[in-house]
């Protein structure tokens, strides 16, 4: 899945009710217990009304029997909520849809007109705004990501970047920054770990690989494939820097870097306002460049006061057990 949490979301939230039914497009083997059932639509990209069918089939029958005491969650599933969201009307069942991307869909405008209320984590990443949205931060498992004992050095050389190959990551920014920053005199060393979400990519993917095997970048640059969630904190302590160029919704891996107590560099414009370090207001687009430069310009001192105020606004605002806690409180409400 490209969001790879959501089963660990899913088991965790499930423990907080009497009963959870959860419906997946996982073609897994089906999973009953005395709490919890989970059952598969086997949902195939690219043939809607077949599985549309098949989703039908496993979920009407759910809502009809449960009705009196369901409520329904949604994550990132704007299609298929879309597909029930009349229904639930009719039947009095509460529904809420998670959605964390700063693009309206057609989906999500047609659902939001019979849902109960979408979810989201930050201002920035939900195109909708009103009473009926709820912001509750992401949710990263700040325990697993705080086990990191490599102290980042100062100046940061060695940077990372973890993500979604997509054109949208803006790959080539990064690395012609990093190849300015090294004409100009610094040491860097840059490794990517990733895929294309989709094969409309491929292209893009490409395009980045031939940078990367190119003699001006491939001394430094290493292009990796995906990497596991639990993989991600043992990589971590052979760099200091993480460094991104999305300039969408606040991304997750902005949250695991900052837990992992790395230097975070971001054109991202809602993270410069969500975890700036300075009382300035007022946020400005800036080029990656000046940002990369300034981290290498500070001193430890500044760089270590950085780190932890980022590390204890991630931990407070941004934790799988808060974000737990949260959701709960909403569904229960």
């Amino acid at each position: 899945m490209v969001f790879s949490h959501q089963k660990g979301l899913a088991l965790a939230l499930a423990e907080r009710f009497e009963y959870c039914h959860i419906v997946t497009a996982d073609a897994k083997r089906p999973v009953s217990t005395l709490k919890l059932e989970i059952r598969s639509t086997n949902w195939v990209s690219g043939s809607r009304i077949f599985s549309a069918m098949r989703f039908y089939k496993v979920v009407i029958p759910i809502l009809i029997s449960e009705r009196r005491n369901l409520v329904v969650f949604s994550h990132m599933t704007d299609v298929q909520s879309t597909l029930i969201a009349p229904l639930t009307r009719i039947l009095g069942i509460r529904h809420f849809l998670w959605y964390a991307h700063a693009k309206k869909s057609v989906y999500l405008r047609i659902c939001w007109k019979f849902i109960t209320g979408v979810i989201t984590s930050t201002s920035g990443s939900c195109p909708i705004k009103g009473p009926r949205v709820s912001y509750i931060g992401q949710a990263v498992d700040h325990k697993l990501f705080s086990e990191s004992n490599h102290k980042a050095q100062n100046p940061p050389l060695a940077w990372f970047s973890i993500g979604r190959l997509d054109p949208s990551k803006r790959l080539e920014v990064i690395l012609e920054t990093f190849l300015q920053l090294r004409e100009r005199g610094w040491s860097l060393t840059l490794d990517i770990f990733g895929a294309p979400s989709s094969t409309n990519y491929k292209q893009y993917f490409n395009q980045i690989r031939t940078m990367c095997l190119s003699p001006q970048y491939s001394s430094w640059v290493k292009l990796h494939g995906p990497i596991r969630n639990n993989q991600i904190v043992d990589r971590a302590q052979h760099y200091d820097g993480f460094v991104h160029a999305f300039n969408g919704s606040l991304d997750k891996t902005l949250i695991e870097a900052m837990m992992l107590k790395r230097v975070v560099v971001s054109t991202n414009c809602e993270f410069q306002r969500l975890f700036k370090v300075d009382d300035v207001d007022r946020i400005v687009e800036r080029d990656l460049i000046e940002l990369v430069l300034e981290a290498l310009n500070a001193t430890e001192e500044s760089q270590i006061a950085s780190i932890n105020h980022r590390y204890a606004n991630a931990v407070k605002n941004h934790s799988s057990e808060s974000w737990l806690d949260k959701v709960e409180a909403i569904l229960k409400s």
